[in-house]
C-alpha cells in the first residue's frame, strides 16, 4: 500500500525537486521555525524588490555594521551571501561556485528557507524526529554551515576503497546508501510527505531511500567528502566574525588588525601545517573544542539584519569590550579570540587588567601565584607573551582558572555543572595557533617553587615558567603518554611538540563587578 502510494506520487511528479522544495517552504511557513514578527521583518525587506541581489544583501549588512563598508568587510559579505545562497538550495546540495551568486538574487522564500537552516536549533521544526528518524545534533548544524563555506576538494573522485572508508567516516550508518548529504535529502523527503490520514501516520523514512538515490543522480548532488573550505576564504570569514564578537564593532575601522588573530584560528582548523583547505573532521573538532562561540557573530548578524532581533534565542549577546588602559598586551583582537571559547564563562564587560609585568620587572614565582590565588577577586586569566629568539615568531599562552583559590591544589569541576559552555580550568594558546587544553578534574592545576611555576604534569600539555619567569616552555606529549598522569588534555591532531620562548610580558585579568 505504502509503496504504491510512493509510486503514485512519483508518477504525478510530486517527488521532483521543485515540488519537494515547495512542500519544504510550506512546512517552514506553517511551523515555528520563524515567528510571525520575524516573518514580517523579513518580508518587509522585499517591499520594493522582489529579489534581494548580492549588492543589496551586503548593503543591508553594512546598515548593521560599518565593517561591511570596508574592502575586507565586503569580501566577508560576499562569503556570507554565498553561504546563505547555498543554504537556500538545501536539501539539493551543490558546490557554491556552481551557481553564479552575482547573477541570481534571493527571493523571500529562499531567504526564509536559508535562515531556517542557518539559525541553530530551527531545523527541529523542519525535520521530523522520532524512532523512525536520525537524531540531529549540534554537529549536524555545524556541518551545514561548513558545506555553505566549502568548495570542491582537489584530487578528483576517490577510489572505491577510499569511498567506502569515507562513507564509514561521514555516514550515520555504514550500511546506508550514502553520506550525510544523502541523509539530509532523505530527511526532507520523509518530513514533507503528504499525510491525508493522520490516524495512519507518515510512511517510514526507509521507504523513500530509492527516491532519494534517484534525486541524487538526477540533480548531480555531490558527495560530502568532496567538500573543503579554502583556507584564505576561512581567514576572511573569521576576521569578520572576530570583529563581530563585540557589540561595539561599529568603532572598528581597521579590520586588518584582526588578520593575525584570524590566521591563528584558521591554522588550528588545519590537519597539517601548510594545508590549503579545511576538512569537515577538522572543522568539527575546532567548533567543539577550540572555538565553540566562533559562529555567534554570524548568527547575530543575520538575526539583526533580517529578523529584527539582536540575537537568536539560543545565542549569547555580543560581548562588551573590557575597559582597560592603553597599550595592553591583551589587545582587542586577542580579546576577541578569548570570546570564541570563554563567552559562556566570563563577563567581558567586567574584565579588568589587575597586573602587568614586563621583562624588566617580573615578579617571583611565589608572588605571581599569590596574586592569582589571593588577590584577584574572581576568576583569573594569566597571559604570557614572548617571542621565539631564533625565529622571532610571537607566542601568546595563558591559563583560565574560574576558581584560582582551589584550582591550584585540584582542578575543580564546572562551577555551574548545568550551565552549558562554562569552562573549567584550562591552558590555552592564542598565537601563532589558537588551541584550548582543558584541565582534568582533581589534578593540581599548578605547582610552584622559589624559581619556577609548572602548570600540568606527565603527558598532555605542560607549561613551565623558569629562570625567574624569564623563560617559558610548553610541550605536548600524546605518543606513549601516561593518560593517568596528564593534567591538561592535548590536541591529538597536533602530535608531540615543544615550544620555548623568552617572556616579554605577563598580564593578569579578572572580573571586577
Amino acid at each position: 500500500m505504502g509503496v504504491s502510494k510512493i509510486d503514485n506520487w512519483i508518477s504525478q511528479g510530486l517527488m521532483e525537486k521543485e515540488f519537494i522544495i515547495e512542500r519544504l517552504d510550506q512546512k517552514i511557513e506553517n511551523s515555528y521555525a520563524m515567528s510571525e514578527e520575524e516573518k514580517a521583518d523579513l518580508i518587509g525587506i522585499f517591499s520594493s524588490n522582489a529579489i534581494l541581489t548580492k549588492s543589496n544583501f551586503i548593503s543591508l549588512l553594512a546598515a548593521q555594521s560599518t565593517l561591511f563598508r570596508s574592502s575586507e568587510g565586503i569580501k566577508a559579505g560576499e562569503i556570507i551571501y554565498a553561504s546563505i545562497k547555498y543554504l537556500a538550495s538545501l536539501p539539493f546540495s551543490h558546490f557554491s561556485q556552481e551557481v553564479d551568486v552575482q547573477a541570481e538574487g534571493l527571493s523571500t522564500k529562499q531567504l526564509m528557507r536559508s535562515l531556517s537552516w542557518a539559525m541553530p536549533g530551527r531545523y527541529a521544526y523542519i525535520i521530523e524526529e522520532g524512532p523512525d528518524t536520525r537524531e540531529h545534533t549540534k554537529s549536524d548544524h555545524w556541518r551545514r554551515i561548513f558545506q555553505s563555506l566549502a568548495s570542491a576538494m582537489d584530487g578528483g573522485d576517490p577510489s572505491n576503497a577510499e569511498r567506502d572508508l569515507l562513507d564509514q567516516i561521514y555516514s550515520t550508518d555504514s550500511e546506508c546508501d550514502g553520506d550525510e548529504i544523502f541523509h539530509d535529502l532523505l530527511d526532507v523527503i520523509y518530513s514533507t510527505q503528504e499525510i491525508n490520514d493522520h490516524r495512519k501516520g507518515p510512511l517510514p523514512r526507509d521507504w523513500f531511500r530509492s527516491v532519494a538515490k534517484g534525486l541524487v543522480a538526477k540533480n548531480n548532488i555531490p558527495s560530502f567528502h568532496q567538500f573543503a573550505i579554502p583556507i584564505q576564504r576561512f581567514v576572511t570569514f573569521v576576521e569578520c566574525l572576530l570583529v563581530l564578537q563585540f557589540e561595539t564593532s561599529e568603532s572598528v575601522t581597521d579590520v586588518s588588525q584582526f588578520s593575525n588573530a584570524a590566521q591563528s584560528i584558521a591554522t588550528s582548523f588545519l590537519e597539517k601545517p601548510g594545508d590549503q583547505a579545511i576538512t569537515w573532521q577538522m572543522f568539527e573538532y575546532g567548533m567543539k573544542n577550540t572555538t565553540p562561540y566562533l559562529l555567534d557573530g554570524y548568527y547575530r548578524l543575520l538575526s539583526q539584519t533580517f529578523l529584527g532581533k539582536s540575537s537568536p534565542i539560543d545565542v549569547l549577546d555580543a560581548a562588551t569590550v573590557p575597559p582597560g588602559p592603553d597599550h595592553v598586551a591583551l589587545t582587542l583582537p586577542l580579546q576577541s579570540q578569548l570570546v570564541t571559547f570563554l563567552a559562556g564563562s566570563v563577563a567581558f564587560e567586567s574584565l579588568t587588567r589587575m597586573q602587568h609585568y614586563c621583562s624588566s620587572n617580573l615578579p617571583t614565582s611565589v608572588a605571581l601565584v599569590n596574586t592569582i590565588q589571593e588577590v584577584v577577586p574572581d576568576e583569573a586569566l594569566l597571559l604570557l607573551f614572548g617571542k621565539d629568539t631564533s625565529t622571532g615568531v610571537p607566542h601568546a599562552f595563558g591559563i583560565f582558572s574560574p576558581k584560582p583559590k582551589f584550582d591550584g591544589l585540584g582542578i575543580q569541576n564546572n562551577v555551574f555543572p548545568d550551565q552549558e559552555g562554562y569552562e573549567r580550568c584550562a591552558l590555552f594558546q592564542l598565537a601563532p595557533v589558537q588551541d584550548v587544553y582543558r584541565g582534568v578534574v582533581g589534578k593540581p592545576g599548578w605547582v610552584v617553587d622559589d624559581k619556577s611555576i609548572t602548570f600540568g604534569e606527565g603527558s598532555g600539555v605542560v607549561l613551565t615558567l623558569r629562570d625567574g619567569l624569564t623563560r617559558a616552555e610548553v610541550k605536548q606529549q600524546v605518543a606513549d603518554g601516561d593518560d593517568i598522569q596528564k593534567t591538561y588534555e592535548p590536541n591529538y591532531w597536533r602530535g608531540d611538540w615543544v615550544i620555548s620562548f623568552d617572556v616579554s610580558g605577563i598580564e593578569i585579568w579578572s572580573e571586577i563587578v
